[in-house]
């Protein structure tokens, strides 16, 4: 309301210099008592006021009101001041105190669209300022718009939690993800700042359509990275402690990354040595016998297995149909580790997600049958492979006939009304 009130009666004073001493009145708290302007809401009856002033009057208007204020009174102004650069002009003219307050303070708008001069210039002062967030805040809607250097130093510097928290300015997962996937698409931007980006906003990113492609490639190509996220995920358990900087150079901030390790390595389903449908038996097995070496080193064998044998269950079926793969059953048949086999059972468990029956359904029975039937085509070629997949299809057999019993239950049971009987 009081902005509405501020914005009616700049428009009934038609004079410039009215106008000003109108400001001047408000700021002085020397307002016409019919207005009834709370303190609290004088920002707002301000931020009305100067957007009923046509726009090549506001710069004029704010130096001259500004020029008769107390430094705190015209910062005040400016503060609530539309966010644009004729107010910016004004600002400068107050020198550099009040300047530099004003970006360190300053609410930036987002619904309107700056000109390129405009966003160049936001962007650099409230970088000055060390508020990366609120130039992400200001610019979010039109990012496609800045240039790709300062887009990519602008997340960097969100991302490394360099600046001020700016935690009261909003920023919605959506944004984030633009921002990601206009840089993603982008010439010139190395591939591994884009892998560090995709972790550092992951939890933005995690149940959007844009993914973690650069993440998944990198630690499809590096199995140090990859232990590191498992080192994050999993405590060491030889008793030694891990060395300086590892899995993170701030030992404070492991907790709080767990639940993104954990999303990466869910999600995580690029199988090492894949070109094309392809998967190349010699590459995987380098990859996987460096992790696991990792793993080792840094007391953490049973979650680096449990990681893998995960992460293999995610290898697609050869072109007949038939899984595993062969060469995820050449690894598996040489590990033999109870660590991999139950991380590949969870994987394959996992895979299947939320599923939807009704009575009579088949679809656990039928799963059990695949599983075993995968099973006798495997198991003479690769003993090893076998009994996981029978194990797998003992899982859903036991599944099916706790639902046939549950099924059995209801038929018993009817239209037999559970609810305690109405009372007179």
């Amino acid at each position: 309301a009081a902005e509405v009130v501020g914005r009616h009666l700049a428009r009934s004073i038609p004079c410039p210099p009215e106008r000003a001493e109108a400001l001047r009145a408000c700021l002085s708290g020397d307002l016409p008592a019919e207005l009834d302007i709370e303190a609290d809401k004088l920002g707002e009856f301000l931020n009305g006021f100067l957007f009923g002033v046509q726009e090549d009057a506001r710069e004029q208007l704010l130096s001259s009101v500004a020029d008769s204020l107390s430094r705190a009174r015209a910062a005040f102004l400016f503060k609530w001041a539309p966010f644009e650069e004729r107010t910016w002009r004004a600002v400068d003219r107050q020198g550099v105190d009040i300047a530099t307050a004003y970006w360190r303070e300053v609410r930036p708008h987002r619904g309107r669209e700056f000109s390129e001069d405009e966003r160049t210039e936001l962007l650099e002062r409230f970088l000055a300022a060390e508020r990366p967030r609120a130039a992400f805040f200001a610019l979010s809607l039109w990012l496609d718009s800045v240039e790709t250097s300062r887009l990519s130093d602008l997340l960097i510097r969100i991302a490394s939690g360099r600046g001020m928290e700016d935690a009261d300015l909003e920023i919605n997962a959506y944004h984030w993800e633009m921002a990601i996937r206009s840089l993603n698409d982008r010439t010139g931007v190395p591939r591994d700042e884009m892998a560090y980006l995709e972790f550092a906003f992951f939890e933005a990113l995690r149940y959007g359509d844009y993914g973690i492609p650069n993440l998944q490639r990198r630690l499809a190509e590096s199995p140090r990275d990859f232990v590191r996220f498992v080192s994050i995920l999993f405590e060491r358990r030889d008793g030694r402690d891990d060395p300086e900087g590892w899995p993170v150079k701030d030992s404070q901030q492991l907790s709080s990354l767990r639940s993104s390790a954990y999303g990466v390595l869910s999600g995580f389903d690029r199988i090492p040595g894949t070109h094309g449908r392809k998967i190349h038996s010699e590459e995987l097995r380098v990859w996987v016998d460096e992790v696991r070496r990792l793993g080792r080193d840094c007391g953490r064998e049973r979650g680096t297995d449990f990681s893998v044998g995960k992460l293999l269950s995610k290898a697609p079926a050869e072109d007949d149909g038939l899984w595993p793969r062969r060469p995820v059953c050449e690894i598996m048949e040489t590990i033999r580790s109870r660590w991999f086999m139950e991380g590949f059972e969870s994987g394959a468990i996992e895979a299947r997600g939320v599923a939807m029956r009704v009575a009579g359904d088949s679809q656990e029975r039928d799963l059990a049958d695949r599983y075993r039937r995968w099973a006798d085509q495997l198991t003479g070629e690769f003993p090893s492979v076998g009994p996981v997949l029978e194990k797998i299809g003992a899982f859903y057999a036991a599944s099916a006939a706790q639902w046939d019993s549950i099924d059995g239950t209801g038929e018993r049971l009817g239209d037999f009304d559970l609810a305690p009987p109405a009372r007179d």
